[in-house]
């Protein structure tokens, strides 16, 4: 199991940064491309402290964190499918530069 983390983080963040940039208007790719890559670092260096800081509120309490992981994992797994499918045909297939 610690080797399928590390692949489907990389996996999902590739895909997710493709759909990013294909999905941008041409001649913006740079910024979009930099504000997807500054956002995710911002986002991979603060999310662990939260969530250190709610595996430790859960302990104190009594509390198991484990429920409040898997409600947040089932969260992420129903956005994803409900932004699959609201997303447009023509974001699946690459564009052409004219």
């Amino acid at each position: 199991m610690a080797v399928l983390k590390p692949i489907a983080a990389t996996l999902y963040f590739t895909a997710s940064m493709l759909m990013v940039n294909n999905a941008a208007p041409l001649g913006c790719g740079g910024r979009v491309n930099a504000l997807g890559l500054a956002s995710s670092s911002f986002l991979r260096a603060v999310f662990p402290t939260l969530a250190g800081k709610v595996w430790d509120l859960g302990e104190a309490a009594g509390f198991s964190p484990y429920p409040v992981y898997a409600l947040l994992a089932a969260g992420g797994l129903y956005v994803v499918q409900v932004s699959s499918r609201a997303l447009p045909p023509s974001l699946a297939s690459p564009r052409v530069a004219t």
